[in-house]
């Protein structure tokens, strides 16, 4: 068992871990002397009646966080903090990521407080998180199922109250020992950025298996339907999917729910972002929420574009055939096949094939309007299409189909023209 240095839970949560101060295996936070005067602290500050709770002895300063005015001593207790608080399986991941905080219960459980919002938290919220327990000024403290900030040492009037959170020993283990899980403000694994190192380890404290016998690579999944816990994202859309007969993700800004997590991201970016980040392109002015969906605009409209344009007469084709049958028939006008009946020559066999026809009096464009009534027939497709509108009313939805002529209709071509 790896030592680790941790103010420690109740003996009911049920962790055993080695302390590093102690040089012994503790079960519960009462087995700690080393820091039981964080537990049992000399002075207790408690909130004042101010709107945001915040004692006299204290100020906070616009770019700085909260600071001492007047002298404070060593295990003086603050708080507590007063937040929202919210059930694990309703945290949000994406959305739910600054200001949250872990409650440990004097049961054993624990409980996620979220302080983002002002109007449903105090001053608390205001104390800025160190990058480690060396550098902070105060700990944070559960204490008869409430969170309080204890004073480490000696503070000087006008020094700042920062706090650090070392109370589950699961955590402490991993970022004590593992290098790819120390104190930082990103997550590797779930490719996030947070604001404070605070904000990072309560993130793989909730969202990763810390336990002991864990790993902190495997994401954590709540059951939006019955709050079970699974590990992978495989385990919990089988559940989802096999006890409940619904989708893992559910928005919770309206009633959809998605197969992936990935999609309700895209979904909750398009739809519910408060500030929507909007992809604009260069060339033509349209605008995308996704940067994908721009960057295939892009590729298939505009550069696609650029290759199939005639630099000529500024005409855009489908496809590079097009392009080079226009650039041979109209700009280089070149002529590859001639009529042995009357010489018209022709840069497109199959206009020559249909120019035969004069000659042959083959007419494969029969009119199926009414057979008994109208029997004409037309050389080209296009003839037929304009007698079906003019003569018999049809429009371009509504009249017969047309198909391509058989072979039977090249019968009387030259021998030298079947090539």
């Amino acid at each position: 068992m790896a030592p680790i240095e941790c103010s420690g839970l109740p003996g009911a949560a049920g962790h055993r871990w080695f302390c590093k101060l102690c040089l012994q295996v503790h079960r519960g936070r009462e087995d700690c002397s080393s820091y039981s005067a964080f537990h049992h602290p000399l002075a207790t500050v408690p909130n004042s009646s101010a709107p945001d709770g915040l004692p006299s002895l204290l100020t906070v300063t616009k770019g700085v966080g909260v600071v001492t005015r007047v002298g404070v001593k060593a295990y003086t207790r603050f708080g507590p903090l007063v937040a929202k608080e919210v059930a694990e399986e309703q945290l949000d991941f994406d959305e739910d990521r600054r200001r949250v905080y872990i409650l440990h219960l004097e049961t054993g459980g624990r409980r996620i407080l979220l302080a983002e919002h002002p109007a449903h938290s105090n001053w608390v919220r205001e104390v800025r998180s160190a990058s480690s327990p060396q550098e902070a000024t105060s700990l944070a403290i559960s204490y008869r199922d409430r969170l309080y900030l204890v004073t480490t040492g000696d503070l000087q009037p006008g020094q700042e109250l920062t706090f650090y959170s070392r109370e589950d020993p699961t955590t402490e283990f991993w970022t004590s020992w593992t290098e790819a899980w120390c104190n930082q403000t990103r997550c590797s694994r779930c490719a996030v950025q947070f604001h404070s190192v605070a904000d990072y380890r309560t993130h793989i404290a909730v969202w990763h298996d810390t336990s002991f016998q864990g790993n902190p690579q495997n994401r954590i999944y709540f059951c939006p339907d019955c709050g079970l816990k699974k590990v992978g994202a495989k385990e919990i859309v089988n559940h989802c999917r096999q006890e409940h007969s619904q989708l893992a993700f559910p928005c919770r800004h309206c009633t959809r729910r998605f197969e992936s997590y990935n999609s309700l991201i895209k979904h909750k970016k398009r739809l519910h972002a408060p500030h929507k980040v909007v992809h604009r392109c260069d060339q033509c002015g349209k605008t995308y929420s996704d940067g994908k969906a721009l960057k295939a605009h892009i590729q298939s409209i505009h550069k696609r574009s650029a290759e199939l344009h005639c630099r000529q007469c500024e005409r855009i084709f489908s496809s590079k055939y097009a392009l080079n049958r226009h650039m041979n028939e109209v700009h280089a006008r070149l002529v590859q096949h001639t009529c042995e009946q009357c010489g018209k020559q022709f840069a497109q066999f199959s206009n020559l094939k249909i120019h035969w026809r004069t000659h042959s009096g083959v007419k494969p464009f029969p009119c199926r309007h009414d057979p008994t009534t109208c029997r004409v027939a037309f050389t080209t497709k296009q003839c037929l299409q304009v007698h079906y509108r003019k003569v018999h009313g049809y429009t371009d939805l509504s009249m017969p189909p047309i198909s391509s002529p058989s072979s039977r209709h090249l019968l009387n071509l030259p021998t030298a023209y079947h090539t």
